[in-house]
């Protein structure tokens, strides 16, 4: 029985294309790529004339027109059937056949299940076709640019979910790994910044979230030329101070934090770890829920 036929195509990070497991021959230039790349991530019929003008628009109509048709050609050698073409429009079958990682995304993206949150955040390897720029296709740069900060806001949206539900289920390693996900694709986001430094806090590390403090004082000097705003100031007094009633820093503020209503012994307990990270530290017995 002869095998499957199958593409697996990653667009999110660098480009990976594949035919039945291998990579696909190179196709006759970057334009080729793009173009390739363009009708995959549209799901739906393409006009010719639309495809002509946004990689060959500097071009003759008619000159973009055969020039569309050759590279056409092309990409059909590499993947035999995928394309569905007539006189006036192009189709990239999206079949039983396809594997793609931005449809894959979204499938999992729309569910509510925290293990298919955190697995369409696995699929997010990098920038939408990061490895990939025309100079000469002004329209299909602005397009890319456009598509670049969906994704991005899509993602975060994705992190920040689960930042949440880590906090809220007192999982505060969890959600520094989420934090720091978030803050490597958006590292001017002040409010992220602050929630590294409340979970820093939380988890016992007082002089680490202070040190973060300093760090996004700096990024944001760098990145956005501002300093941190009065609510940044607030959360590093309280930080400073060892106040545990942080949570109006989060938002939205739902679920509460654990150990909420019991500031003063979480505050004790904070001042014995340090104590303990200095050397002088002693045995403490808890005993409760």
């Amino acid at each position: 029985m002869p095998e499957l036929d199958h593409i697996h195509i990653r667009l999110l990070g660098p480009i990976q294309i594949e035919h039945n497991g291998q990579p696909i021959g190179r196709l006759e230039s970057r334009k080729a790529l793009g173009l390739l790349c363009y009708l995959c991530s549209q799901g739906k019929p393409v006009s010719r004339q639309e495809l002509a003008g946004l990689f060959w628009g500097d071009k003759s109509e008619s000159r973009g027109r055969g020039n569309l048709s050759r590279v056409l050609h092309n990409i059909g050698q590499e993947l035999p059937n995928c394309l569905e073409a007539d006189r006036r429009a192009v189709h990239f079958r999206g079949d039983e056949r396809l594997w793609m990682d931005t449809v894959q995304m979204e499938r999992l993206a729309r569910s509510d299940q925290l293990h298919s949150l955190a697995a369409a955040t696995e699929l997010f390897r990098g920038d939408f076709l990061e490895d990939l720029g025309l100079d000469d296709c002004p329209e299909f740069d602005l397009w890319l640019t456009t598509e670049r900060e969906e994704w991005r806001r899509r993602v975060g949206q994705i992190y920040t979910t689960l930042i949440e539900h880590h906090t809220g289920r007192g999982e505060y390693e969890l959600a520094l790994r989420q934090v720091n996900r978030l803050l490597a694709l958006e590292p001017w986001q002040e409010e992220a910044h602050r929630q590294k430094m409340l979970l820093l806090h939380l988890s016992g590390q007082r002089s680490a979230a202070l040190a973060h403090y300093e760090r996004s004082k700096r990024v944001l000097a760098e990145q956005l030329n501002v300093a941190p705003s009065l609510e940044t100031e607030s959360l590093r007094q309280q930080i400073e101070e060892l106040n545990d009633a942080l949570t109006s820093t989060l938002r939205p503020a739902q679920p509460r934090l654990p150990l909420l209503e019991r500031g003063e012994p979480h505050t004790w307990l904070v001042q014995q770890w340090e104590a303990a990270r200095r050397g002088t530290g002693k045995l403490t017995l808890l005993e409760g829920p």
